[in-house]
């Protein structure tokens, strides 16, 4: 009997064990794999450095800046399956019985910039959402705001449905954030109000028959001092407009100049509103990706203090890179800010860090397009201080804050400028290269260059039969820095004799249209003036 009962104990045992393993292996089923549409678009984790200092004194770090909701990524967010909670007592391998269900929807705070996975582009405010895009730019100006839904008035110069009212439904599922533009074109806040909510439990299909749109996060990177794509600095400036509260001893608009250095005392301070340009040996470029970058002295990543930023090709005519700044609060003279909502401002980071620009991002500008400015051949970057008292707006109407009020050292404190795309170096076979006098100064005549005394030009063309050059003058030249020259060459009895026709064209294309300095006139055929004789040096 005893024999018996043993074998019955075994064969249930056994029999549990099997059933047991069976059950472990129905939970750990497939994962949901569906998403919002065939392409899985990757998140973009939101990692902003940002920073800068007054160099006054010394500027406490007023906290760290807030971060997004740290949530688990494990299944897939797209999945319409509720897991239930995670406590229960059972043999799979969960990890943290604790940890946030990647299926449950939740409100985020979507206040940010993002791209979604359609390739569109939002930078969306408490008072502003906002699409920037190629083929029109749709801004909708925010009256009520919600945890998960928006009501907006259409902008009168949108393309579509201008001064209607939209709805914007949105929520988080796991790690990412969703929305839906419910409502687009009704007549009424009300009527906008009165829609149906979207439904957040079918991404596929809840947005009134259409899939809802994730939101990637966009993240700013700056760029250290010592990056190898930088090529060179800025080497002179011109306008140093000193704003208030500014020391005399921050007044030292040279230190702009060379190579950032990255402490908090090798910077000029621009004071409240001031401002400052900057020339450079060869031209910024438009090139693939940033073109160049500004650097600020901050020694915190919170107290950040901020300046706009504008270029020119010819030292007159500026244009602005666009801006938002997507926070709300003030922020006092020792107080800090997110910098994940500070966007299109030099300041961003701290110091050692530069804030990068993308002059293709300014193709779609007037100046642009009618060729008032040319992003092939960038002159000029102009750095003007925010007064951070929330007086002046961004691009999209909403008010600017950063540290106010602050003395001695107000304002933005320049370090550097950097270039990252710059015009390529030009080589012609020229006739006349070599070394020589005028009588005054020297010239050295290269195949690149024609260097007179301390200043120098760099050759962008070379007409051999028409006997002309046409340079650019370097940033660092005492006169005319950043602006266009032509040289007109001529022989008479074996001896050479050159004019510089002009030497602040503000475009090549300009020094180019000047008038031929007459050649049969050396007296007075240059503008006027003699031409100068050239005697070549000897060895």
């Amino acid at each position: 009997m005893k024999k018996t009962l043993s074998f019955l104990v075994v064969i249930l045992v056994f029999v549990f064990a099997v059933s047991c393993g069976g059950g472990k292996n129905d939970e750990n089923g497939p994962d949901d794999t569906d998403s919002v549409d065939d392409t899985d678009a990757a998140d973009s984790d939101t990692n902003a450095d940002t920073t800068p200092e007054n160099p006054d004194s010394e500027k406490p770090d007023s906290g760290d800046s807030e971060s997004g909701d740290d949530a688990d990524s494990g299944d897939s967010a797209d999945s319409d399956d509720d897991s239930g909670d995670s406590e229960s007592d059972d043999d799979s391998d969960s990890g943290d019985s604790e940890s946030e269900n990647d299926d449950e929807i939740k409100d985020v705070d979507i206040i940010g910039r993002y791209a979604d996975n359609w390739g569109g582009s939002h930078i969306i405010s408490k008072t502003a959402w906002f699409d920037p895009s190629k083929d029109g730019d749709a801004l909708f100006h925010i009256k009520t705001f919600e945890k998960d839904f928006i009501i907006a008035q259409n902008d009168e110069n949108n393309a579509w449905n201008p001064e209607k009212w939209s709805r914007f439904d949105f929520f988080g599922k796991g790690d990412k954030i969703y929305f839906c533009q419910i409502a687009f074109d009704k007549e009424t806040e009300a009527d906008a109000l009165a829609v149906t909510t979207a439904d957040k439990t079918d991404l596929k299909a809840g947005c009134a028959g259409f899939g809802w749109t994730e939101l990637i996060e966009v993240v700013e990177e700056g760029i250290d001092k010592d990056d190898e794509k930088i090529v060179a600095w800025a080497t002179g400036y011109k306008d140093y407009t000193v704003g208030a509260n500014v020391n005399e001893n921050w007044k030292t608009p040279e230190k702009a100049l060379g190579k950032a250095v990255g402490d908090s005392y090798d910077v000029v301070v621009l004071g409240d509103g001031g401002s400052i340009v900057l020339t450079f040996d060869r031209p910024i470029v438009d090139e693939d990706g940033a073109d160049f970058a500004v650097f600020e002295n901050s020694i915190s990543d919170t107290f950040l203090e901020l300046g706009t930023v504008e270029v020119s090709s010819d030292g007159k005519n500026f244009v602005s890179f666009d801006n938002y700044y997507l926070g709300s609060e003030e922020v006092t003279s020792f107080g800090g800010h997110d910098a994940r909502l500070i966007w299109g401002f030099a300041g961003k980071f701290k110091q050692g860090v530069g804030t990068m620009f993308d002059l293709a991002e300014l193709a779609g500008k007037p100046e642009v397009v009618d060729g008032t400015v040319d992003l092939k051949a960038i002159t000029h970057v102009k750095i003007v201080d925010v007064i951070g008292d929330g007086k002046q707006l961004d691009s999209i109407g909403d008010p600017v804050y950063d540290p106010y009020p602050t003395e001695q050292s107000a304002g933005f404190d320049l370090d550097a400028v950097a270039v990252i795309n710059e015009m390529a170096k030009k080589e012609f076979e020229i006739e006349i290269a070599g070394k020589y006098t005028d009588g005054y100064t020297t010239h050295t005549i290269s195949n690149s260059d024609w260097i007179m005394g301390d200043s120098v030009f760099h050759f962008t063309k070379y007409d051999k039969e028409n006997n002309f050059m046409i340079a650019y003058n370097a940033g660092s030249n005492q006169w005319n820095p950043g602006l266009w020259s032509r040289f007109d060459y001529t022989e008479k009895d074996d001896e050479l004799y050159y004019c510089q026709i002009t030497y602040d064209a503000v475009t090549a294309e300009a020094a180019e249209a000047v008038t031929t300095a007459e050649r049969t006139d050396l007296s007075a055929g240059c503008n006027g003036f003699y031409w100068s004789k050239l005697t070549e040096e000897s060895e």
